[in-house]
Formats: structure tokens, sequence, C-alpha cells
């Protein structure tokens, strides 16, 4: 039994959020400062909706596909279909809104009747994301020339992908993992699919973006932003990644000459794209509940 004193966080949780708050207040002032705002508007004003429309039908799209690939990490019974695509919904919405991942661990205990096996499934699926986006980054400068202050963080992603892999082959050695990769050996081929399926809507998600504004920018654009945006919001970070996506997308898409106004439209569309209508979801789904 404990002594019935409750230890204290290393960092208040008070103290965290103001933390984040005035990241976003620095990083928006960063994103907006200098800012042209009638060529803002202008940028904003040629938004297309079609293009938009087709993004947001993407990114749940995209939540289907990973509710399809975390059915099949289960062994033995797995929940409904249903109730993958709710903790999917959810776990992003809390991802974004909430520091250190907490949608994944979220989504986890909704699976009520196994939430260990969840668990551990949830690591396997990161797992399977982090060699996709370490690979991603290894191949980048095949077709573009890293920039110096990118190069250093791309390497430590490819560095920690090799170390995911490591690990990953340690933890091999218990008997249970050896069971489970025994009997998830067939699924293997749609794992691999299915994650490279993902990572390719979050691309073509960009460009898509890139479209709705009209931005003349390479195929390539939509990669590197990618891999930028994956770094950026990555770690703990401010709420709601207010200022981050924003302030990353006006360094990525400064890379390939977009005006600051238009690579700032940009951030600003991705931004409510990839949070407003899954947030919305979600909230309609929790309070479905039972």
């Amino acid at each position: 039994m404990g002594n019935g004193i409750k230890k204290s966080p290393l960092i208040p949780r008070w103290l965290r959020y103001v933390m984040g708050s005035g990241a976003a207040i620095v990083l928006l002032w960063l994103a907006f400062r200098g800012i042209d705002w009638p060529e803002l508007r202008a940028a904003l004003g040629r938004l297309n909706w079609s293009y938009v429309a087709a993004a947001v039908a993407l990114m749940f799209l995209s939540a289907l596909l990973r509710a399809w690939r975390w059915k099949q990490l289960f062994v033995g019974e797995t929940p409904a279909f249903a109730t993958l695509v709710e903790g999917i919904l959810i776990g992003q919405t809390l991802n974004f809104t909430l520091p250190f991942r907490s949608g994944d661990v979220a989504r986890a205990v909704l699976i009520k009747d196994r939430k260990l096996h969840a668990a551990g499934t949830v690591g396997v699926e990161k797992l399977l994301d982090m060699v996709f986006f370490a690979l991603l980054c290894a191949t980048i400068p095949v077709f573009w020339a890293i920039p110096e202050w990118l190069e250093k963080p791309r390497v430590s992603v490819i560095v920690m992908g090799a170390g995911v892999v490591l690990m990953a082959l340690v933890l091999v050695i218990p008997r249970r993992t050896r069971e489970y990769m025994r009997a998830k050996k067939g699924a293997i081929p749609a794992l691999i699919t299915g994650t490279l399926v993902i990572w390719t809507c979050g691309i073509v998600l960009n460009w898509l973006i890139f479209r709705s504004l009209e931005l003349q920018v390479p195929w390539l654009a939509s990669v590197v932003l990618l891999v930028i945006l994956q770094a950026g919001v990555s770690v703990p970070s401010t709420p709601g990644k207010i200022g981050v996506l924003q302030y990353l997308a006006v360094l990525g898409l400064g890379l390939f000459g977009v005006p600051k106004p238009d690579a700032l439209a940009a951030g600003l569309v991705l931004h409510a794209v990839v949070f407003v209508p899954i947030a919305l979801a979600s909230a309609v789904i929790w309070l479905s509940r039972d």
C-alpha cells in the first residue's frame, strides 16, 4: 500500500497548457509576421470548394482505411468495424487537441473487453507508420536536394525508425509475441498495402489543398510538406496544433518558392480540413454513446 501521498507530475498540467498556449501565440506570430493581408485575403478568395470537399472526403476515407488496418491487427474476436472507426475518429481528435498522444491511449480504452490487446495493436500500428515514415524520409533525397536545416531532422527520423525496428526485433523474443506474429503472418501483405495507401492519402490530401488555392508547385511539395508536418506535430505541441500547422506550412512551401500569403492560406485551409470535420464527427459519436 502507498503512504497516501499523491506525487505531483514533473510539470503540472496547468503549466503544460500555459506553455502550449504560449508556443501557439509565438508560432502564430511567426506565421503571420510581415504578412500582406490583402494578398492573404486574395489567396483565400481563390479557394475552390470542390477540391476542399474532395479533401474532406479523403480525410474520412483515410479514417476508414485506418480502422480497416487496425482490424487486421486483432487476433481472435475482433471488435465491430463501426467501433474501430469510432475509436480512430475520437483518437485523431484527441491527438490533435491534447499532448502526449492521448488519443492513442483513449482509443485502446474504447475497446472495452480487450483493452490490453487493443493497446498492443495500436503499438504495432505505430511501428508500421514509423517505419514507413522513415523510409519516406530516406527516399526524398533521390528526387530533391534537402535543405541544410531539414537534413538533421530527416536523419533523426531515419535513425529513430531503425531503432524502432531493432526494438521490435527484441520484442519478438517473448513467446506470446512470437505466437502473435505467427497468427498475423498472413495479414502482413494487407498491412503493408494498407499503410502505403494511408500515407498516399496524406500526400494526395496536400495536393488537393494546393489545387484548391491554385498553387503552382510540383507534386514533390506534397510529399515534403507531409514529412515536415508529421515531424512537427508528432511531438507534444500547442493545443489543437494552433500555430504549428500554419508555421510549418509557411516553412515547407517556402522551400518551393510559394509566397508567404499563399503558403499561410494553405496552412489555414489544411488545418481546417484535417481537424474540423473529424472533430465534429467525434463530437457526434461521443454524444450519442450510451
